[in-house]
């Protein structure tokens, strides 16, 4: 394997272990994951044979008269099996010398360049019915001459055509462009289904069962935003994150998506579950709350209904002042998030207050809160 820092030898090559790395380390998007665990590298570097004769071949062939003092490397781009073989042990492709300069083009303006798109998908047919045409019009004179030649009009594409070869070990250079045909390679490739396998690991993740899981992912299904991600998914990264509390860098990685979107995701289903689940905390009758009552608050406390709490979390430091000061805790002397929350003998949650400043005091938010109305 060449060191770290190799570049190619071969005139006008650029290829390097640091590019080699770079995109080996880098995201497939066909089988979301690393290239390093799923496709092969594109290109090697392969050092020089230490036979003097062999090596005096490999100079000849890149027209160099002494070897580099740290050595030389060829990528595999430039032999034909790809590798020095038996039978073709030296570089022989694209060596640079045999490359003729490159002529420069005239700026096209930006409606000619659509037309020239346009056209370039039928320039083949084109050319090929004018040839007919002048070769049937030759034959029908019967004049023909030495000096009177078939004139083929082609047209060419003014568009550049290349190819790099990194990418032909790549499905994903052509993937389809039709959006259900997205969708369904998402959802084949999903993280819950090769995360969620039973409830255990239901359990572990999100703190619902898998069919619960389930259910809630049905539920949500026609508050699915405009992200690529499946909604099972989107569900599933939100969940872990109230759940586990995991990192932001964490989950991204897990799910092979980027930072940034694995934030907008969270935000995103948090309020949505809000919405969708703020029906599924109840109220409980006082006949229900008396007969689940534990044996400690009937000997003690057998009129308790609720316990309530203000509950506090840490809170980034807002940018703005207003807000800073706001939700400033005296008590925690940092800026926290307050919230009331009351809860059944039982221990069921039975009604969770809007959030409030740390600032605000319990009696101000027990107030304003509306529980004294149940």
């Amino acid at each position: 394997m060449a060191p770290c820092g190799s570049t190619c030898a071969v005139v006008g090559c650029t290829n390097n272990t640091r590019k080699l790395k770079d995109f080996m380390n880098g995201t497939c998007f066909q089988h979301k994951r690393t290239r390093l665990t799923c496709c092969p590298a594109p290109y090697a570097l392969h050092s020089m044979p230490k036979d003097e004769t062999k090596t005096r071949a490999w100079l000849a062939a890149l027209k160099l008269k002494n070897p580099p003092k740290r050595g030389l490397y060829v990528c595999s781009y430039h032999f034909i099996d790809r590798k020095p073989t038996e039978l073709n042990p030296n570089p022989e492709l694209f060596l640079g010398y045999e490359r003729q300069p490159v002529k420069k083009r005239r700026k096209l303006n930006r409606c000619n360049n659509l037309e020239v798109q346009a056209n370039s998908q039928t320039s083949a047919s084109t050319s090929d019915i004018e040839v007919q045409l002048e070769q049937q019009e030759s034959h029908c004179n019967g004049d023909a001459s030495s000096d009177t030649t078939i004139k083929s009009v082609t047209k060419c594409s003014v568009q550049t055509q290349w190819e790099d070869p990194a990418l032909l070990h790549h499905g994903y250079a052509k993937l389809p462009t039709n959006s259900k045909e997205v969708r369904h390679q998402a959802t084949q490739c999903s993280v819950a289904h090769n995360i969620l396998l039973n409830d255990s690991d239901s359990l572990l993740y999100t703190g619902i069962p898998l069919e619960t899981f389930n259910t809630l992912v049905s539920v949500l299904e026609q508050f699915a935003g405009s992200f690529k991600m499946s909604t099972r998914d989107q569900v599933l990264l939100t969940l872990m994150k109230l759940r586990l509390n995991l990192m932001i860098g964490d989950l991204s990685r897990r799910f092979f998506i980027s930072e940034s979107l694995s934030s907008k995701i969270i935000s995103y289903w948090i309020d949505k579950l809000e919405e969708v689940l703020r029906n599924l905390i109840p109220w409980l009758p006082r006949e229900t709350i008396r007969a689940t009552m534990p044996l400690a608050f009937k000997t003690k406390y057998p009129k308790t209904t609720c316990i309530l709490d203000c509950s506090e979390s840490l809170l980034q430091k807002p940018k703005n002042l207003d807000s800073r000061g706001e939700s400033y805790s005296h008590y925690y002397s940092h800026n926290t998030v307050k919230y009331l929350v009351s809860i059944a003998p039982c221990g069921l949650i039975m009604f969770i207050s809007a959030a409030y400043g740390g600032r605000c005091s319990d009696k101000f938010i027990t107030m304003d809160s509306g529980i004294l109305e149940y």
